[in-house]
């Protein structure tokens, strides 16, 4: 009778532990004007980061990337909405795709514009990403992802 009873409570361990965790991915809030710069202008050129009248780029955007930074590719969410009043983007199946990197992507710039990214890469494993934008402008961005 022990080892009846015991199999169900193996099966119900099994299947909580792959029960995905959220995470919270947070972007810096702006990037600092000294950190841009041009790394190799032409001959006979100089380069400049023309942003005289801010001292930083504000955080503006973030979404999901597939593969490194360098390929721009950009995905689309399946899922655009609101939550809790709040725009919202989702990304709610993040398994099987076909490439194996998945980056969130922060975007700065003045007025929208994605002049500068940062990006992290996100753990193989995660299943699904959201992300939240704020009620008034200049509120903070917020990213969670399931992993």
């Amino acid at each position: 009778m022990k080892q009846v009873l015991l199999i169900p409570l193996v099966l119900i361990v099994l299947r909580a532990s792959a029960v995905p965790v959220e995470h919270r991915i947070e972007c810096p809030r702006e990037v600092s004007k000294e950190t841009l710069e041009v790394k190799q202008a032409p001959k006979g050129w100089t380069g400049f980061v023309p942003f005289e009248y801010e001292p930083a780029l504000p955080l503006n955007d973030a979404g999901l990337m597939w593969g490194p930074p360098s390929s721009m590719t950009i995905s689309k969410p399946p899922w655009i909405g609101r939550i809790k009043g709040r725009d919202a983007m989702r990304w709610p199946d993040l398994e099987g795709k076909e490439s194996g990197e998945k980056w969130m992507a922060c975007f700065y710039g003045e007025n929208g514009h994605r002049d500068v990214i940062l990006s992290t890469r996100l753990d193989d494993n995660a299943t699904e990403c959201t992300v939240t934008y704020p009620k008034k402008r200049g509120g903070a961005i917020d990213i969670t992802c399931k992993w």
